[in-house]
């Protein structure tokens, strides 16, 4: 059998923030949130980006009064450009969140049924604020943008600790498949930390559930290891999260 190299999980957090234009809010929150999880050593192990849902500015970069806000809290966003909504984006993003009821409304339109789940209000991960959604700052002062940040770093700070759990969630996953299920047939090494593995697959093919204990709670997961035309994945699912590495070959 060939030498195989170490293979990486797919991101195990994918987050897309959703407004109207991809110039205010959404790209806000972007800049919030990436740099949070950049502070949390989480690069690794989740996506962020952000798009319209509409194509009123596609190829522009953040509105100047957003730009400004977020500099003068440390924030960076320059780089960033706007973006529609696409629709391998309800495919590639396990977690779509959107500013308001419209932004929420256009997605349900166009989103498949079964990517439903994944679309939220990005204020129901706030912890201090009661608004349910966040007002488009754009035809407003620069206090509107202020408060559009006072609520987006509320509801991104309350984000990040969900995607700590997931972290966590998969490290254990990785770590107890390596101990029961899967062995060293089948996994060779386990980086918790930034959540990558090397199989060593032999026939191991088919679904087997396992139970993590995680803070004094239970957690179902269950994994899968596959081969297909000489490839072999490694699939780990805990909860609404799904882990494939790439293909190593055979």
């Amino acid at each position: 059998m060939a030498k195989r190299e170490p293979v990486s999980l797919a991101m195990n957090t994918r987050v897309l923030f959703v407004c109207m234009g991809n110039i205010c809010r959404s790209p806000m929150a972007e800049g919030v949130f990436r740099q949070l999880v950049r502070q949390a050593g989480l690069d690794e192990v989740v996506r962020v980006a952000s798009a319209g849902t509409h194509a009123f500015h596609v190829g522009e970069p953040p509105d100047k009064r957003a730009q400004a806000a977020l500099l003068r809290r440390g924030y960076d966003i320059a780089d960033l450009r706007a973006t529609k909504v696409k629709e391998r984006d309800f495919g590639d993003f396990d977690m779509i969140l959107a500013m308001d009821w419209d932004n929420l409304a256009q997605l349900q339109q166009l989103a498949p049924k079964t990517s439903h789940h994944k679309l939220q209000l990005l204020m129901r991960f706030a912890t201090e604020h009661e608004t349910a959604t966040i007002a488009d700052p754009y035809y407003g002062n620069v206090q509107g943008f202020e408060q559009a940040l006072d609520y987006i770093e509320d509801a991104c700070n309350g984000l990040l600790e969900l995607a700590k759990r997931r972290a966590t969630q998969v490290a254990a996953a990785l770590e107890t498949a390596a101990v029961r299920g899967i062995d060293a047939a089948a996994l060779r090494g386990v980086d918790a930390a930034a959540g990558k593995v090397v199989p060593l697959v032999d026939d191991f093919i088919g679904m087997q559930p396992l139970v993590l204990s995680l803070d004094k709670k239970t957690t179902q997961a269950e994994y899968r290891v596959k081969k297909s035309e000489n490839q072999v994945y490694l699939s780990i699912r805990v909860g609404y999260s799904s882990f494939q590495t790439e293909p190593t070959c055979d």
